[in-house]
């Protein structure tokens, strides 16, 4: 009986192992099916190069985030607006990054909303300045019609928009390409001034910030520079997020390129974007610019629903 009874005793705590063993499988499996559902962040027009130039550029910060968050990010470079509405529609992408256009045109076919944006010279937001040499000082638009154009750009953060705002205003809508015989995107102000100087381009688009501290750092460079057009209140490019995205998701997300930006990958990530920082925005940051999109016909007074 004894034997027994140890026999059964045994049948037992086998069988109680196994149901613990399962449930523990089945219990553990579920916060890993949720890891590996992955995010997909659009990075849409971007000027850097090809998608692997841009991909790796970006590595650091999503790898990153991957980490924080416990979830894959998957980079898509898309070159059309389009498309990214499509996706979004479909539910396929839950972040992004863009120009201050790309984004207004997206938000006018899709609900996203701006997350943060970078800072440049401690702003969100930027004076662009048409300059030009001195010399050129008393020329009109028109007179720079086929010839060469230097402009800040990242993803056209920077002064993408106010460049063709500046043609439009001035009776020549259209991409830049249309009425410059060259384009050229800088990513340093400093670099773009230089070539201005140096005759590579006849015209260069900067932030007046960076003109401002550069007459007083470096003088030389810019006693010979004579601002043509200015145009004030453009913000920079923000990274934007589905409206519907969880709430709590989002946080932590945001909250992780804060922390990422802290770090010494991200504040080697900065130097190379020419960028001292990154900030909260919010939809109504971009009312201006929403203004001047819907005057220049790049959207529709009214929103899609």
């Amino acid at each position: 009986m004894r034997n027994i009874h140890r026999r059964t005793m045994t049948g037992r705590s086998w069988s109680t192992l196994c149901l613990i063993c399962f449930c523990l499988v089945l219990v553990m499996s579920l916060p890993l099916q949720s890891e590996m559902t992955p995010f997909h962040c659009a990075i849409v027009n971007p000027e850097l190069g090809t998608p692997e130039v841009v991909k790796t550029a970006f590595k650091p910060f999503f790898d990153f985030l991957t980490k924080r968050v416990g979830r894959p990010i998957v980079i898509l470079i898309r070159d059309d607006v389009t498309t990214v509405i499509d996706e979004l529609k479909t539910g396929l992408i839950d972040f992004g990054y863009t120009g201050v256009i790309d984004f207004l045109k997206i938000e006018a076919g899709f609900p996203i909303k701006p997350g943060i944006t970078f800072l440049k010279n401690g702003r969100s937001d930027y004076t662009g300045c048409f300059t030009v040499l001195k010399a050129s000082q008393d020329a009109a638009l028109v007179d720079f019609k086929d010839k060469r154009l230097g402009f800040i750009s990242f993803h056209k953060v920077f002064s993408g928009f106010f460049p063709e705002i500046l043609l439009a205003e001035k009776g020549y809508p259209g991409p830049l390409e249309s009425f410059f015989s060259q384009v050229t995107p800088y990513y340093s102000d400093v670099a773009a001034i230089r070539d201005l100087l140096e005759k590579k381009v006849d015209a260069c688009v900067v932030s007046e910030s960076s003109i401002k501290i550069l007459s007083e750092t470096s003088p030389v460079l810019t006693q010979n520079l004579h601002v043509l057009y200015r145009q004030e209140g453009l913000m920079f490019a923000p990274i934007f997020y589905r409206e519907d995205m969880d709430p709590e998701l989002r946080e932590e997300l945001i909250k992780a390129a804060f922390d990422f930006f802290s770090t010494s990958s991200g504040k080697q990530f900065m130097m190379m974007f020419k960028v001292d920082g990154i900030t909260r925005i919010v939809a109504s940051d971009y009312d201006t610019d929403r203004q001047r999109a819907i005057k220049l016909g790049y959207i529709p007074a009214k929103r899609k629903k």
